[in-house]
């Protein structure tokens, strides 16, 4: 991998993504395609929202890119499937965010349908329970938490600055893990683009954030982040792809199981993830995203120590899902201390 390469993948996404933001920015406006605040929001003006479209475009044209160049993941069939499934998800996500009235379930099957197509086409060997029940059983499982990733995904983008942040820890440490592994390496540069395009867009949506990712991002990131991490589990490094992500699925997760205790329908919109709970009672979008993508790097720390061997896979594990819960609780803590 040459420095040229590096530097081209990891500047000019970066820059096409932030020029093609702004420039789409006015498009939105024009077409009056916003975010209308409700007491589910935690934004409190109208935003545009849409700012996926050029997000995902240049993600797709730099992969394309790598694809052919031979700098990165280039198993044919795989490869354009995943791409197929990117524009599918896009396709839909963006009728839902300037028509609304997509049912749930389309969506979800959507997302079902992709997933699917995309499991289908991964080698029989490609497994991420190594083994320990069969194979088809070890598919099913994938698709199940696969889905559910994209759908996290999505509910994990509800303040200023987020939707950056959490590509971008997790696109490095794909990039890092790449380093450090040879059966990794062809999805180096891809973590290195996503992170690339993720900065260029987050100049718009920092604080006070200028426009939102809206389903069309978020969706098709949710998918494509959820593949990267797949194959980093089915090449045995499952322990590595269950860290990077962690706060967001922990978060996600904890938070839907106590909707369905109270009774609550998991589609419909709220405001009480831990990170959305702080932000309700008086942290700052910013202060609460840098906390998340500080979190995130510890977690990408200790996925490159179990990777290497300096630490026992589930010692790794143990301390990262300490860290999560505990910071968990720290973003809930004023909620806790007002009751």
């Amino acid at each position: 991998m040459s420095w040229l390469i590096l530097i081209l993948i990891g500047l000019l996404p970066m820059l096409f993504s932030a020029i093609s933001t702004g420039f789409f920015l006015k498009f939105l406006q024009k077409k009056n395609i916003f975010d209308r605040p409700n007491t589910r929001s935690s934004h409190k003006t109208p935003t545009p929202r849409g700012g996926g479209i050029p997000v995902i475009f240049i993600i797709i044209i730099t992969w394309i890119f790598l694809y052919f160049s031979h700098y990165g993941f280039n198993e044919g069939n795989t490869f354009w499937i995943v791409v197929g499934g990117i524009l599918m998800l896009a396709v839909i996500s963006w009728i839902d965010d300037i028509k609304g009235g997509v049912s749930p379930v389309l969506r979800l099957c959507v997302q079902v349908l992709v997933v699917s197509l995309s499991i289908i086409f991964l080698n029989d060997d490609a497994i991420v329970f190594q083994g320990l029940i069969p194979v088809w059983a070890d598919h099913l499982v994938l698709s199940l938490l696969w889905v559910w990733f994209i759908n996290l995904f999505n509910f994990m983008d509800g303040i200023d600055g987020i939707a950056g942040i959490k590509v971008i820890t997790i696109g490095v440490g794909v990039f890092l893990l790449s380093l450090c592994s040879d059966s990794l390496s062809p999805l180096g540069l891809h973590g290195l683009s996503i992170a690339s395009v993720a900065i260029g867009f987050l100049l718009w949506n920092w604080q006070p954030s200028k426009i939102f990712l809206g389903d069309v991002g978020s969706i098709p990131l949710g998918y494509l982040i959820g593949w990267l991490l797949i194959y980093i589990a089915t090449n045995g490094y499952w322990i590595e792809a269950l860290l990077l992500p962690a706060y967001y699925f922990a978060d996600a997760t904890i938070t839907l199981i106590r909707r369905l205790m109270g009774g609550n329908k998991p589609w419909i919109a709220h405001r009480e993830h831990a990170y959305q709970v702080a932000v309700t009672h008086g942290m700052s979008h910013a202060k609460v995203s840098l906390m998340i993508g500080l979190v995130g790097m510890f977690l990408v720390g200790l996925a490159l120590i179990v990777n290497v061997g300096e630490i026992l896979p589930w010692v790794g594990l143990t301390l990262g899902a300490i860290l999560v819960l505990v910071f968990i609780y720290y973003l809930q803590i004023r909620r806790i201390a007002k009751n």
